[in-house]
């Protein structure tokens, strides 16, 4: 203290003297030498006149009083959800925050803005509390975070977090009046300047008797050190002269008008350089050493004697470019030579340091192969961080494919790779959570997200809660599968990510798009071939193109390539859709070629007479006649695709009369949620007393379960969600409740059967063997795109890799009456989209005669109820434990059902005849159809705070009870349904 005295006292009055000097005359650190000058102000000695400068927002939007207001009442809520969540963790004890559910959470508490990213930057600020108390520890700890989660270690009970928080948040309240009031009167704007005395803001605190009482030994220099600094990293003020009193920092004094050139980076680069070929000697010597000893030595020898470039003439001659590349050769062949094709080898090694790419890719061209590729690339040979990489991906099944694919490429490093879907990032930016929200979300309630969170990217530095750096993190690249599907909201927030409007260059990311103008089929959805068009312009990016179809025959790729040719302003036109050379050789219709003695492996377009029912049998005839040529047929790897969902409904009939295994894409599974299986993993994860779950968990409950298809559903989620995030031992309750709900708003079951889909459906995936069915395909409405139905077809055609049928159907002369026509006028039908391929030698045309549809199995027609079409509520007015409630615990998918009609109700029964449910009073069977059969289809949980209408509530007699769907088979015929009970009923 004396040393500090004694300086003061010689220092010039008209000069002062910086804090910088007294350190370095008295040999203190910054912390002692601020206890020192409090000291001797505290005794009178002296006064504190250490000049703070503060830049504070008054009179605008967003101003500090507003900041900090909201900041005090974020913090507040936040502290408060993360107590209520794990009131009894253990101080010492790690768990793991899942942010969004957080978010979620606090937003449905109308805290205003709780965005992720100032949750993380709240807790960051909160680690840093309590150090200044009497036992130095922090409040808490917190460590490496992904998008979704964060580390957290409690290092305090959450008394002493909560009130170490709240000081320091009353603080920094008295400290901003202080700040604000210095602001001239009338002046307003953003960051103006206010200077103070630190001496000045220690008394303001000091002058508040009740804050002061509450210090621990009334000591206020700790407090206006946090409450300065907190309001810092809130952006609620910045600190500029004076920050360096309350952090380490260093001056860098920068030469004007100098710049970094490439000659000062070249030691660095050579040094880099030397390191990197010296991996591959250490490499070389230990694949020689293996072999021969000898050989290895002489190698290690030579690279000590030897001048460099003699070296790599003995030992690597040949393989130059190998020893610069920053990873061994086996990974570089991988992830690029093994491709076998020049123009994917060089779109995948592009080594530019700024690139914007557009793909332009042809159906099975490995579009998907090549983006997943470049992203392995990116990793192991250009050694970018994984988590400095999005992917983009146009739903959930293509994000955990080409995560699939990436973990088979790279392993590990792939769960560090950020792989979503627009929306999902979208809510990941907002902290927006629908895992356990009671509503369904539409599809304009996603776009105004993608269009929020664009705006948040977009906005003004100055004005934001949370600048656009902060929100993206690392992120350097940006890879987006399908382009072509995206829509305008889409299209703003890559836009917003890649910094498209920023100026500067440091601000913008690498674009990699992949699409194909040709498999634009969501125009109904917004999506636009233009987007494509202004990607390239915008964006400066270089055009590839990939046209090798590695999916198809030959035959196949030249009859959809016929097809699609006559679609106007194609991007494509001048690079025509073709075999890829490896199979240039062989038989242009594969195997079937020789196999198949009727077509030889040409696209058929097969001719008949009928109606629905006709062309359903026919198309099942088709496949069941290829089945027969083939001894190792599987059918789950064949589709019927239709234009319409109804031209769909007779297949299922026809392959339930044929016992073929059928499954349908439209499937009711939107009641996942609520599955008795699903629901029953929810308590499971519930029922403990941690906040976490260890991924081993999920994995022995993922293998257990089965059996039936809502549990082998519950079992691929858990798959799906083990290849995410299975890299971590633990993960968070919220988070894997979170990850689950949002899983079941986009379904897509394993194929088990004969896929019976739509062709908007059947986009991205493939079959060996496909049927196409007549119908209308080219709706007339008022402002369609005139080939918006060519591409439909052509995306259905691509789909089949080995075979392919198209019915073209014309009506009967005398219409069998279970034969119902197409709903399809003439010139809404298939016949102008097949005129085109009449002549092309790889499709051959044939007349099929009328089949047999007099089965009277083929008027059965399968009812995929959901829960909309029963009486929610039948088992919820009963007591728990009665009869009802046992009889519809004894059930399962599958089982036996009677629904008959009694006192203008439709039951439900058991086989048993005890009453498990009925229909809704809206539900009855379509006319002139009757209930033939009936089996379980799901068994669903519901409770009692989802019954909103007060009066019905009252009529509850449990909390908790099953609801039973049924699946439905009608009939004209009500004595059909084979072994199960008819009700006899006809509407």
């Amino acid at each position: 203290m004396l040393r500090v005295v004694k300086a003061l006292m010689h220092a010039k009055p008209d000069v002062g003297v910086s804090t910088d000097e007294l350190m370095n005359e008295c040999g203190c650190s910054m912390q002692q030498l601020r206890k020192v000058f409090s000291a001797l102000e505290q005794i009178g000695v002296a006064s504190n006149n250490m000049r703070i400068t503060v830049y504070v927002h008054a009179g605008v939007e967003n101003a500090s009083l507003r900041r900090l207001g909201l900041a005090r009442e974020l913090e507040a809520a936040l502290i408060a959800e993360l107590r209520e969540e794990a009131p009894d963790l253990e101080t010492g004890s790690w768990t793991r925050l899942a942010l969004r559910p957080l978010a979620q959470r606090l937003r449905e508490r109308d805290i205003e803005s709780p965005l992720p990213e100032r949750l993380v930057r709240l807790l960051r600020s909160i680690s840093a509390d309590g150090r200044d108390e009497p036992d130095a520890r922090r409040s808490i700890e917190i460590r490496a975070r992904d998008m979704e989660t964060i580390g957290v270690r409690l290092r305090r009970n959450w008394d002493s977090i909560d009130r170490i928080a709240r000081l320091r948040r009353d603080g920094a309240a008295l400290l901003l009046d202080h700040l604000v009031g210095k602001v001239p009167d009338g002046v307003q704007g953003v960051d103006l300047l206010i200077e103070t005395t630190y001496g000045a803001l220690e008394k303001t605190i000091k002058d508040d008797l009740v804050l002061r009482s509450e210090l621990k030994n009334q000591a206020t220099q700790p407090l206006v050190d946090r409450a300065l600094l907190w309001m810092h990293e809130q952006e609620i003020v910045t600190l500029n002269r004076g920050l360096t009193v309350f952090r380490p920092a260093m001056s860098l004094k920068v030469t004007r008008g100098g710049t970094f050139t490439v000659a000062d980076f070249k030691p660095l680069q050579q040094h880099y350089a030397e390191q990197t070929a010296q991996i591959h000697v250490v490499s070389e010597y230990a694949k020689l050493g293996v072999d021969d000893i000898n050989l290895a030595t002489s190698l290690a020898t030579d690279y000590f004697k030897l001048a460099s470039e003699a070296f790599v003439q003995k030992w690597f001659k040949g393989k130059e470019t190998t020893l610069g590349r920053e990873t061994l050769s086996e990974h570089f062949d991988e992830i690029v030579r093994r491709l076998g094709n020049r123009t994917q080898e060089r779109i995948v090694a592009d080594d530019r340091e700024r690139t914007n790419v557009l793909v332009l890719a042809g159906p099975g061209s490995g579009k998907t192969r090549v983006l997943v590729h470049r992203i392995a690339y990116l990793v192991r040979v250009r050694r970018e961080s994984p988590g400095s990489i999005l992917a983009l991906t146009y739903n959930r099944h293509a994000a955990v494919e080409a995560r699939r694919r990436l973990h088979d490429l790279i392993g590990k490093d792939a769960s560090d790779v950020n792989v979503m879907t627009c929306h999902a990032l979208a809510m990941r930016i907002l902290g927006i959570s629908f895992g356990d929200a009671a509503a369904n979300p539409d599809q304009e309630t996603f776009d105004a997200i993608l269009r929020d969170a664009a705006r948040l990217l977009r906005s003004d530095e100055a004005n934001a809660f949370v600048t656009r750096e902060q929100m993206l993190g690392r992120l350097n690249w940006i890879l987006v599968d399908e382009y072509q599907d995206i829509a305008k909201p889409e299209y703003e927030l890559i836009a917003a990510l890649a910094g498209k409007t920023r100026a500067e260059d440091d601000g913008r990311l690498n674009l990699f798009a992949v699409g194909d103008d040709d498999q634009n089929i969501y125009a109904w959805k917004g999506a636009s071939v233009r987007f494509i068009r202004r990607f390239a312009q915008e964006y400066s990016a270089r055009e590839e193109y990939l046209v090798e179809n590695y999916r198809s025959t030959r035959f196949i790729v030249d009859a959809a390539g016929s097809c699609i040719e006559g679609a106007a302003e194609r991007l494509k036109r001048d690079h025509r859709l073709r075999i890829d050379a490896r199979r240039e050789a062989d038989p242009p219709g594969g195997a079937w070629t020789a196999r198949d003695k009727v077509a030889q492996g040409k696209v058929q377009i097969l001719h008949l007479r009928g109606g629905q029912l006709s062309q359903a049998v026919a198309a099942l005839g088709e496949l069941r006649r290829l089945s027969a040529l083939d001894p190792d047929w599987q059918w789950n790897r064949c589709a019927i695709i239709a234009r319409n969902w109804a031209d769909l409904d007779p297949a299922r009939s026809a392959c339930m009369a044929h016992g073929v295994p059928v499954q349908s894409a439209r499937e009711e599974l939107s009641s996942f949620w609520r599955a008795r299986e699903t629901q029953r993993f929810l308590r499971t994860l519930d029922s403990g007393s941690s906040t976490m779950i260890e991924t081993r968990a999920i994995r022995h409950h993922r293998d257990d379960v089965g059996g039936d298809p809502w549990a082998d559903l519950l079992a691929q989620a858990l798959d799906e969600l083990i290849l995410d995030e299975g890299h971590a031992e633990t993960l968070p309750v919220a988070f894997v409740r979170n990850w689950l709900g949002e899983w079941s708003r986009e379904i897509r079951r394993r194929q088990q059967g004969l896929l019976l889909t739509s062709a908007h459906r059947a986009k991205g995936l493939e079959f060996d063997h496909v049927v196409i069915l007549d119908g209308r395909w080219k709706p007339t409405s008022e402002g369609e795109d005139p080939d918006a139905a060519r591409r439909l077809y052509y995306v259905s055609m691509t789909r089949a890799c080995e075979t392919l049928a198209l019915v073209r159907l014309d009506d009967a002369g005398q219409p069998d009456i279970r034969d119902t026509p197409l709903q399809a006028r003439r010139e809404e039908r298939a016949a102008s989209l097949v005129q085109a391929l009449r002549q092309v030698p790889s499709v051959l045309e044939r007349e099929i005669p009328s089949p047999d549809i007099s089965d009277p199995q083929l008027d059965v027609r399968v009812a995929e109820c959901s829960m909309k079409d029963v009486f929610l509520s039948f088992a919820g007015r009963r007591p728990a434990g009665s009869g009802c409630h046992r009889a519809i615990a004894a059930l399962s998918p599958g089982d036996p059902l009677i629904v008959s009609r009694a006192d203008s109700q439709w039951r439900i029964l058991d086989r048993d005849g005890c009453q498990v449910g009925r229909m809704s009073k809206r539900w009855a069977p379509p006319h002139g159809m009757a209930v033939a059969n009936a089996r379980v289809q799901g068994i669903f949980v519901r409770q009692d705070d989802e019954e909103e209408d007060e009066r019905y509530r009252r009529k509850l007699r449990s909390r908790t009870w099953e609801v039973v769907v049924p699946q439905l088979f009608l009939s004209r015929d009500p004595s059909l349904g084979g072994d199960g009970p008819g009700d006899g009923s006809a509407v």
